[in-house]
């Protein structure tokens, strides 16, 4: 089977959870778990199933605990038909700091300290902040790119090669938040016009503010491409419209208490002095309602995850070992 492209970036976005309950600090075994579940999973099998860069694997400082998971994690792969052609896989929300910079959004800082031709009233959420500044300083736990940053890894193949290159960066949830971020400090970093970079945001929420969204939309153009199910409850935070619509998203079939919808309407009067704002029109599609999940709280999940790969027909399976299977993605071990 041909997959598309949308269902390869799709994909390594969700490839990213192998290891991601992983409680050990080991990124070696991370490694290994990211490299049998793409030679394992048809849709990244022989054409992506090569890790270049990676994974760089960071964990901050934290208690010892069940509860102690790396915090970022991310890993580049190299098409084996498409020379030059890589894709960025970022892994999403794993930790208590990834939750709590998630809805890290009362502060913002100036996006132009990372990105320097934004424009000054450019500004994303201190959450966000903190994200991109640990990801773009992290360096490759493995060989063949062991102590490269991402950038860095790039920059050495532009000086080796006259060929240009296709840099795809992908993420669903708080890694379709960032992905656009990512994206912009590559163009700028890289300075190059032998570099493209694409980047494929799925369930993301808003980064950043109205000025912020109208940059990044202009500076990415048709190189971004942003996914939200209409029904997803991620892809309505942090706008003001879209926290209004939270509060009456899954009626008739789910009917919410008046506290929760007076929540959602004082959350969307607050939060709207920031001005967030997604940074380009969705490529959007509505799934119904789940009656397997009656619940707001159940729901949400499925209308997260679940219905962005049965929007794109693919299946998905978690195992503990690494049989073959006719599934099209393949998670060996998220612990």
């Amino acid at each position: 089977m041909a997959y598309t492209d949308e269902q390869v970036n799709l994909s390594l976005s969700f490839i990213t959870s192998n290891g991601g309950y992983q409680t050990q600090h080991d990124p070696a075994l991370t490694y290994e778990k990211i490299q049998k579940s793409l030679s394992l999973s048809p849709v990244t099998k022989n054409i992506y199933d090569n890790i270049v860069f990676g994974p760089a694997v960071l964990r901050k400082s934290h208690n010892e605990g069940n509860l102690d998971y790396d915090d970022y994690m991310f890993f580049i792969v190299e098409s084996k038909v498409q020379p030059g052609c890589y894709k960025v896989a970022i892994r999403s929300t794993t930790s208590d700091l990834n939750a709590f910079e998630d809805i890290d959004v009362l502060q913002t800082s100036p996006w132009n300290t990372i990105d320097s031709v934004a424009p000054d009233d450019a500004r994303i959420s201190h959450g966000m902040m903190l994200t991109t500044t640990d990801i773009i300083g992290m360096t490759s736990n493995n060989l063949p790119a062991e102590g490269k940053t991402l950038a860095g890894f790039f920059k050495d193949i532009l000086e080796s090669s006259a060929e240009p290159i296709t840099i795809t960066v992908c993420g669903h949830s708080m890694a379709g938040t960032l992905v656009p971020l990512i994206g912009l400090y590559l163009i700028t970093e890289l300075n190059s016009d032998r570099a493209t970079v694409n980047v494929f945001s799925a369930a993301g929420t808003t980064a950043g503010n109205a000025a912020y969204a109208v940059y990044a939309k202009e500076r990415l153009n048709s190189r971004l491409t942003r996914l939200a199910n209409d029904k997803d409850v991620v892809t309505k935070a942090f706008s003001k419209q879209g926290l209004i619509e939270l509060a009456t998203l899954y009626e008739p079939d789910i009917v919410e208490s008046i506290v929760f919808k007076s929540l959602a309407y004082l959350a969307a009067e607050f939060l709207g002095v920031y001005e967030y704002t997604h940074t380009a029109s969705p490529q959007a599609f509505d799934t119904p309602i789940n009656p397997a999940f009656p619940t707001y709280a159940t729901q949400y999940p499925y209308q997260h995850g679940t219905a962005y790969l049965e929007h794109f027909n693919l299946k998905m399976v978690v195992l503990d070992e690494a049989p073959q299977t006719d599934e099209d993605i393949v998670i060996v071990s998220t612990h």
